[in-house]
C-alpha cells in the first residue's frame, strides 16, 4: 500500500528487482496529497525453482521531490514435486497432410537421490476431442531428464484446424504431478486430381476417368467434363449417364454433376465407344462389294456343244475361257474328259490336246503358257457315240486352272454337259 505524505499532487515510479520471477499490477500512478492507493505484485516462481529464501527489492521513486524509497520481501520457495514437464518438443507448428508431427515431452527429475517411476499421457485434442492418445511408463534417474518420442502422422483423413497436446504426468499411484500443454495446426488443402485410362480394343475403346480428392476437405457440388468429337455420340456407352452434354464447335460436351467427394475418396466414371455396328457394316459393305467383284471379274470357263449323240453323227465340244483378270494369268491347265460310250475324233479346230486313255474313258490336257487380261481362248474336240450306243450322253465338268501374277493358283470348273441322243 502507497501513500502520499506530501503535501501536493505527485506520481510515483514503481520497480521491482529481479524482474525473471516479478510482475507489478502498475508501474506508475498519482496521488493526491493523504491519498492512498494498493499495488499488487505478482510473483510466479519457475517450475524448476529451488528451495529456499528468495529475495525481492520495491523500489518506489517520487516525480515531484526525487525521493526514492525500497522495501525488501522474503519468499521461503517450498516445492510440492521435484518432477515435472520441463518441455513439450514440436518437429513443426503448422503441418500439411502426408507430413509427420514429432511430440517429444521432456520429463526432468532434480532431486539428487532418489529415482522416479512415472506414467506419461500424452493426448492429441481437436476440440476437446482425444484425436489420438500415447501411454508410456518411465524410469527417470537422479538430477536427470527422459526424453520421450512419438509420431503423429497427418494424412487426407485427418481433420484440419488447430490442435491441442496435453502432457499429464503421474506417480506409481496415479496421483497427478504436472499437466503442460502446446498447440499446432493442420493445414487446409483443397486439391482435386483427374486422370483418364485409355484401352483400345478390336471393335471399341474404354476410358476410365478417375477423380481423385487429394486435400483434407470435403469438395462439393463440382462437374467432371468430357469432350469428344460430335460424330462419336452414336458410340457412346457410359456406366453413368452424364447430366448434361452439349455440342460446340463439333465437338460434344458431356458433364457429370459431383454433389460431393470426401478427402481420399476416388470415384470413377467409366464410357466405352463401341464401333462393333460399324465395322460389322462396313465389313459386310466390303464383303458384298468382294462378291459382286469376284462374280464380275472372275474367269469362267462355258462348255457348249453342236450336234446330237447318235448313230455316227460328230458332236462338237467347245470350251471357251476369258480371262476377266485385271492381270496376266499364267500356267494355264485346261482339263475335260470323255466318257467310255462316247469316242474321241482327233479333229480340232485350235491348240491340240494331249490325249490319255484311261480305262472309264479319255483324258484331253490343254497347257497355255499365259493369257493377256480380257484375252479370250476356245478349246474344241470333236466325239461321236460308240457302235450301238443310243442315248443321251452326260459329260463332266471341265476344269481350268492358272496362276496369278502374285502365284497364287485357282481353278474354275464349268458346269456339267448333257448331250442329247435318239433312240433307233
Amino acid at each position: 500500500m502507497l501513500k502520499n505524505t506530501g503535501s501536493v499532487t505527485d506520481t510515483f515510479y514503481f520497480s521491482v528487482w529481479p524482474v525473471n520471477w516479478a510482475s507489478l499490477e502498475k508501474y506508475w500512478i498519482s496521488l493526491n496529497p493523504g491519498e492512498t492507493e494498493t499495488v499488487y505484485l505478482n510473483i510466479i516462481p519457475p517450475i524448476d525453482t529451488k528451495e529456499g529464501i528468495q529475495i525481492f527489492k520495491f523500489t518506489v521513486s517520487s516525480l515531484e521531490t526525487g525521493d526514492v524509497v525500497t522495501k525488501e520481501l522474503y519468499l521461503n520457495v517450498k516445492r510440492t514435486a521435484d518432477i515435472y514437464i520441463s518441455d513439450i518438443n514440436l518437429n513443426k507448428q503448422i503441418l500439411d497432410p502426408g507430413e509427420t508431427l514429432v511430440i517429444e515431452p521432456i520429463i526432468k527429475n532434480i532431486n539428487p537421490s532418489e529415482t522416479k517411476n512415472l506414467y506419461v499421457t500424452t493426448e492429441i485434442l481437436k476440440n476437446d476431442l482425444v484425436a489420438q492418445k500415447f501411454d508410456d511408463f518411465i524410469i527417470v534417474k537422479p538430477d536427470s531428464f527422459k526424453k520421450i518420442s512419438h509420431n503423429f502422422d497427418i494424412n487426407l483423413k485427418t481433420t484440419p484446424g488447430n490442435y491441442k497436446i496435453k502432457v499429464i504426468l503421474k506417480d506409481e499411484s496415479g496421483k497427478i504431478l504436472h499437466e503442460k500443454q502446446n498447440y499446432f495446426k493442420i493445414n487446409s488443402i483443397s486439391r482435386v486430381e483427374k486422370t483418364k485410362e485409355v484401352k483400345n480394343r478390336l471393335f471399341y475403346s474404354s476410358v476410365i476417368i478417375k477423380i481423385e480428392n487429394k486435400g483434407n476437405v470435403k469438395v462439393t457440388n463440382f462437374y467432371v467434363t468430357e469432350s469428344l468429337p460430335s460424330f462419336s455420340k452414336s458410340f457412346f456407352y457410359p456406366n453413368i449417364e452424364p447430366d448434361f452434354k452439349e455440342i460446340q464447335n463439333n465437338r460434344i460436351i458431356y458433364k457429370w454433376f459431383i454433389e460431393s467427394l470426401g478427402p481420399g475418396d476416388i470415384l470413377e466414371i467409366k464410357y466405352e465407344l463401341r464401333f462393333t455396328n460399324v465395322i460389322l457394316g462396313a465389313l459386310f459393305i466390303i464383303i458384298l462389294i468382294s462378291l459382286i467383284s469376284w462374280k464380275f471379274f472372275r474367269p469362267k470357263l462355258i462348255k457348249r456343244y453342236i450336234g446330237l449323240f447318235r448313230g455316227q453323227e460328230e458332236v462338237k465340244v467347245s470350251l471357251s475361257f476369258k480371262n476377266k483378270e485385271r492381270k496376266e494369268i499364267k500356267n494355264v491347265i485346261v482339263k475335260d474328259f470323255i466318257p467310255g460310250i462316247a469316242k474321241l475324233i482327233p479333229e480340232y479346230d485350235t491348240l491340240i490336246p494331249k490325249v490319255k486313255r484311261k480305262e472309264d474313258g479319255t483324258e484331253l490336257t490343254w497347257k497355255v503358257k499365259s493369257i493377256k487380261p480380257k484375252e479370250e481362248r476356245v478349246f474344241t474336240y470333236k466325239i461321236k457315240p460308240i457302235i450301238g450306243i443310243t442315248g443321251d450322253l452326260k459329260l463332266p465338268k471341265a476344269s481350268f486352272m492358272y496362276e496369278t501374277k502374285k502365284g497364287k493358283k485357282r481353278r474354275v470348273c464349268s458346269k456339267s454337259l448333257i448331250i442329247k441322243g435318239k433312240l433307233k
